[in-house]
């Protein structure tokens, strides 16, 4: 009875730690919420009921179950047979069943025996405890279970057990106090804001509830974070729930640190005597002169933890704080650059860098400039010189000294003026050099000085260019070509001053006839004085261009300058002699006529041919003044050329007397004299040498500036200077190495003559290829309005929609010639007819307008429509211009690849011109070509002919060709195909195919010339240059309706870069009137 009480006790307690753990499983996750706590007391009291129902359904079963002493005495029977009957009898007996049959002795004498007899029963074998057994296994893997569960996630079972001792723990309670995170925050404006909330209960209605610029919205929450994007303003903010809210927090929002306002006062240098002054400019730009002492004083928007002022030289100074946003600064102003401020607020964000720039001004250095002589000048007999000469400072002059040397003496110094505080002063001063023993040929050297009262950081001072006085002696060449040109272009300045006044008292006498359409007897006399100066004029342009032709023959004779620039100046001095141009005679004529009978509109037409004319000879001879001033670059180039291969010539001359004097074993130190004076010649030579380099590259003439600077240093690579120094004392020594030391200065001369050669020919090359780009950028600008104003010829409008539009090409081709005549030397390269036709493109302008603005309306279309041919003669002088060859002396490689180049340019135009007409030919209905389409086919076979013919006299001109560019028979032989396909009217895609080949092999041409090494010297004869001009029977019908429709395809229809042969292909057109 025992073992099945236990039993049934474990069996009991197994279930009720199994269903605790399926119990706590299900409410586990239901605790998270407020929500289910309905849902844990259900299932709270069903576990209770489940429990007890247990419990009762194992105590009924126990007691039901419970076995009898019948029963028990039946085991027992059963299990001892021997002994049953005293077993059963005793049972019996206990039950009373036989107690009145029997006596007490007996019955109590059957029950002990029955008593001894149980004592002896092994009862684990009549009643085994197998259930007992397994009842004790469920019960252990009950246990275990339930602590696998604790230990995995005690809190399962804990609260497992909460819910079942006090299910009313759950009962919703809402805390009233909201936590809110970050609460009162300082943010950078366009920041964002996460805000976390706790505790945060889903299942009731939580909002967030935002104030900003006095305006409340409230969000809906949905989970315990909530962002604010962008914030861009301070604002409030506060959680609340159905049982609760937070504080109310603040946003603070600052913007990057900024400078609200900066103020400038300026403590200026004493000497100056300026005011001092104070600027209001946020922009914080200083502009004062150097020494001038700066506070600044800034406003910002934000309270500062530094705050600093960055120069641009790396030097940083702290800020003064002045008050919660205001800081100062101050710092003396020595040079010109730039500085910022570097401010970091207390959300350590920092400003933008923004830089300020501090332009130191100058102090100017004085200026002093001797008026006479102004030149060098030979020393008269009283061996004295008045100098009459100017100063100035900008404030002030402190004192004035002459510097002068005898020779290559030492420099003396005499003070001429002191402690003088006028910004500018005149004086004269009588220089007496009698003093100084001078004999023929000696130079004295002398030059002018100023000091200003500059005191920071020092006094600067000035001087004069240094002139000499010459103790008769033979003038140098160069400057005699100097002083013969300077004299001309003075000449030619003072002219053209004149005649700038002359117009202007000419277009003041033309206003006043234009407005009363009459001249008083006064007005016609200033006129007649006018045509009497322009006559002058006229006539002094021509005695200078005479002049300046003996100049040239002067120069030639000698050899003064380069050929390139020999032709230039002979080309200048052509232009000089068309200054006074037949045009402007015959203008002057007729004004004097127009003067005497003619009718006010015939006086009209006399004043503005002669405006015309008179407008043509000042651009003339301004432009002629410029190109004599442009040129003098490349005469200081040739005379560098000169003055090295002088060096070299004295240097080999140097060298055989040397050789000459060891072969006969005489003494060298006589020698050494002349080797030193090589010596200081080339120092002085590499300081000029250095001062022209610098002159080329402020001219833009880099590639010619570097390969000099490059012949520079390889002179200082090889050592030169001290290889004539240690040839002049091995001379001095008598020391026959003398003669290997002499060898490599003469190699050294001829390598840095070859640089200047190799300099000359850059800046040459480089010019031409300028003027080129200039003559195309300009004719492009032609061409643009050229068409804008063919657009204009068919159209009516009224006067001011004509007057607005024309004014808008006159400007703009205006603003494209004399962008183009910027360069001086460009009449050099051009058509010569360019410029009467750009003058004449303007009269027909001013015309125009002036028919507008008389109400002449009847000829505005013959106005419109000679302003177009005008244009047109303009261009068409640009496209002869392109097609000139550049005269120049580059070796037969150069000629070559030019003439290549030319002809796949002109096969490459020829291409997009065939392509165009057949696709035109496809196009109609008929497929064959029209009679206009023939005649374009015929021309373009023309000028394919002319490709083949130059392609085979440049194969006779430069046998070496052939070697250089591989077997060009196929070349030769689709050029003949093509011609034949041409010539009868054949135009298909094969006919395009070949083209294209033809034009590969000519640019692989071009680049197998290219890809050959040059560097090596070799001499050759250069075949003369011819001009590969379009025959006459083949010239283009520009007009041409048809033409005009193929190069408008082929704008239309190729990419932008193809326009560029389109425009080359024109340089073969002319017009009928031409």
């Amino acid at each position: 009875m025992l073992g099945k009480l236990t039993a049934h006790i474990l069996y009991t307690f197994s279930i009720l730690i199994l269903l605790f753990i399926v119990f706590s499983f299900i409410v586990y996750p239901l605790t998270n919420s407020y929500s289910h706590y309905q849902t844990l007391l259900i299932l709270s009291l069903i576990e209770n009921v489940l429990a007890a129902g247990i419990l009762i359904y194992f105590t009924i079963s126990f007691f039901i179950k419970l076995p009898s002493l019948e029963h028990v005495a039946e085991r027992i029977a059963k299990h001892d047979p021997e002994n049953s009957e005293i077993i059963l009898s005793a049972y019996e007996l206990e039950r009373q069943v036989l107690r009145d049959e029997y006596s007490d002795e007996i019955i109590c004498k059957t029950i002990d025996d029955a008593d001894r007899q149980a004592e002896k029963l092994q009862y684990s074998e009549i009643f085994p405890a197998n259930s007992l057994i397994k009842a004790l296994r469920i019960f252990i893997f009950s246990v275990v279970t339930l602590s696998i569960v604790f230990l995995i996630n005690s809190s399962i079972v804990i609260t497992g057990f909460k819910v079942l001792d006090k299910p009313e723990s759950f009962a919703p309670h809402y805390e009233k106090n909201i936590q809110v995170q970050p609460g009162n925050v300082t943010l950078l404006k366009g920041s964002n804001l996460t805000i976390s909330i706790k505790p945060f209960y889903p299942e009731l209605l939580t909002q967030i509830h935002i104030e900003q610029q006095r305006r409340w919205k409230t969000a809906n929450l949905t989970q315990d974070t909530y962002t604010i994007y962008s914030i861009t303003d301070s604002l409030h903010y506060a959680i609340s729930n159905e049982y609760g809210n937070s504080d109310t927090f603040s946003v603070k929002v600052l913007e990057k640190p900024i400078i609200k306002d900066l103020v400038l006062h300026y403590d200026y240098p004493d000497y100056t005597k300026l005011q001092d002054r104070t600027q209001q400019d946020v922009s914080g730009k200083i502009i004062a002169i150097k020494g001038t002492a700066i506070r600044e004083e800034i406003t910002v928007n934000n309270e500062l933890t530094e705050f600093r002022i960055v120069f641009s030289d790396g030097s940083s100074k702290e800020l003064k704080k002045t008050g919660l946003y205001t800081y100062e600064t101050s710092f003396i102003v020595e040079q010109s650059g730039t500085y910022h401020f570097y401010l970091k607020d207390v959300l350590r964000n920092t400003n933008n860098i923004i830089d300020r720039t501090i332009f130191a001004e100058e102090d100017f250095p004085p200026k002093i400039e001797i008026i006479l002589p102004g030149k060098d000048k030979i020393l008269a007999q009283n061996m004295q010189e008045l100098i009459d000469f100017t100063a100035s400072d900008d404030f002030g002059v402190q004192k004035v000294e002459i510097l002068y040397k005898k020779n290559d003496g030492e420099y003396l110094k005499k003070t001429i003026l002191d402690t003088t505080e006028l910004t500018t002063l005149s004086g004269q001063w009588t220089f007496d050099v009698s003093d100084h023993e001078l004999l023929p040929g000696d130079v004295i050297f002398y030059y002018l000085q100023v000091h200003d009262n500059c005191t920071f950081p020092e006094s600067q001072s000035a001087k004069t260019k240094i002139y000499l006085l010459k103790f008769p002696s033979i003038e140098e060449l160069y400057e005699e070509i100097q002083r013969e040109q300077q004299g001309n272009m003075d000449e030619m300045s003072q002219s053209l001053e004149e005649s700038k006044e002359n117009k202007e008292k000419f277009d003041e006498l033309r206003r006043k006839f234009l407005k009363n359409e009459e001249l008083d007897w006064q007005e016609k006399e200033g006129l007649k004085q006018i045509i009497e100066k322009q006559k002058e004029l006229a006539q002094k342009a021509e005695e200078t261009a005479e002049e300046y032709r003996e100049f040239i023959d002067q120069i030639e004779k000698n050899k003064a300058v380069a050929e390139e620039t020999l032709e230039k100046l002979k080309q200048i001095q052509e232009l000089m002699q068309e200054i006074a141009t037949p045009e402007l005679e015959e203008a002057m004529k007729k004004l004097q006529e127009a003067m005497q009978n003619l009718s006010p509109e015939q006086m009209k037409r006399a004043l503005d041919q002669f405006k015309f004319s008179q407008e043509e000879f000042n651009k003339k001879l301004e432009q002629t003044l410029k190109m004599l001033k442009s040129i003098q670059l490349e005469q200081e180039l040739q005379k560098a050329l000169q003055q090295a291969e002088e060096l070299e010539k004295l240097q080999n001359g140097l060298n055989e007397q040397t050789k000459q004097r060891i072969d006969k074993q005489k003494e060298l130190s006589d020698l050494s004299e002349s080797q030193k004076e090589i010596g200081e010649k080339y120092d002085k030579f590499s300081k000029d040498l250095a001062e022209l380099a610098k002159k080329l590259a402020d001219n833009d003439e880099k590639n010619a500036a570097n390969e000099l600077e490059k012949g520079m240093q390889q002179a200082k690579m090889s050592k030169l200077s001290k290889q004539l120094q240690q040839a002049t004392q091995q001379l001095e020594n008598n020391n026959q190495n003398a003669q290997n030391s002499q060898q490599n200065i003469s190699l050294s001369f001829s390598d840095l003559k070859n640089s200047i050669k190799m300099c000359q020919s850059m800046m040459q090359s480089s010019l031409q290829s300028e003027y080129q780009k200039l003559v195309k950028k300009t004719l492009n600008a032609l061409l643009y309005f050229s068409e804008k104003q063919e657009k204009f010829l068919d159209e009516t409008y009224s006067a001011y929609d004509i007057l607005d539009r024309e004014i808008v090409i006159y400007e703009g081709i205006k603003n494209a010639v004399n962008t183009f005549f910027s360069e001086p030397l460009i009449l050099l390269m051009i058509d010569p007819r360019f410029p009467h036709h750009a003058a004449m493109t303007m009269n027909r302008f001013e015309q125009m307008f002036d028919n507008l603005s008389q109400n002449r309306n009847h000829n505005i279309h013959r106005d419109k429509m000679e302003i177009y041919n005008a244009m047109n003669l303009m261009i068409i002088d640009l496209l002869l211009s392109a097609n000139r060859q550049p005269q120049s002396s580059g070796g037969s490689m150069q000629q070559l690849l030019q003439q290549l180049q030319q002809m796949s340019q002109g096969q490459q135009t020829l291409n997009m011109l065939t392509q165009a007409l057949l696709e035109q030919m496809l196009g109609q209905q008929q497929g064959r070509l029209t009679a206009e389409q023939r005649q374009m086919l015929d021309r373009i076979a023309g000028n394919q002919q002319q490709i083949k013919e130059n392609f085979e006299r440049m194969l006779r001109d430069f046998p070496e060709a052939e070697k250089l560019m591989g077997n060009l028979e196929g070349l030769r032989q689709e050029l003949k195909e093509v011609l034949e396909r041409m010539n009868k009217g054949i135009i298909d895609e094969k006919l395009i195919k070949q083209q294209h080949n033809i034009l590969s092999r000519l640019l692989d041409a071009q680049r197998s010339i290219h890809e050959r090494d040059f560097s090596k010297q070799r001499k050759s004869e250069i075949p003369e240059m011819e001009n590969w001009e379009l025959p006459d029977s083949l010239k283009l019908d520009s007009n041409s309706t048809k033409v005009r429709d193929i190069l408008k395809y082929i704008n239309e229809h190729y990419p932008q870069e193809y326009h560029r042969l389109i425009k080359e292909y024109l340089e073969s057109i002319q017009n009928e009137d031409q």
